[in-house]
């Protein structure tokens, strides 16, 4: 990322990322985005997307440990929980039987 010594671009350019608001920050992007090149965009979205991927999986694992945390307040297994989950095996579900049935010989 271009910085002016050790600043970084938003703190030359006085910007407090921290008071805008998530819709603030989209609009300042896109503010950004239309100034962009091809190759630029190509960039950004590369960054984008491995930003995005490393979220998905600190997320990720956040979640998976507050469920492990739930399930052993309950004394719960992951097991338990994907038994309780499954579709029951039974019977399988037919289509109605028709009634009445349209002769064409008759209204042809």
């Amino acid at each position: 990322m271009a910085e002016r010594g050790n600043e970084k671009i938003t703190e030359w350019l006085e910007i407090d990322l921290g008071r805008l608001s998530g819709e603030e920050r989209v609009g300042l992007i896109l503010e950004i985005i239309e100034t962009l090149n091809a190759q630029e965009l190509r960039t950004i979205l590369n960054r984008t997307e491995q930003n995005r991927q490393g979220k998905l999986k600190v997320a990720r694992s956040a979640v998976i440990a507050e469920m492990r945390a739930k399930f052993a307040e309950v004394d719960l297994s992951l097991e338990d929980v994907l038994a309780m989950a499954e579709p029951k095996k039974g019977r399988k579900a037919t289509s109605p039987k028709v009634k009445y049935r349209e002769e064409e010989s008759l209204f042809g």
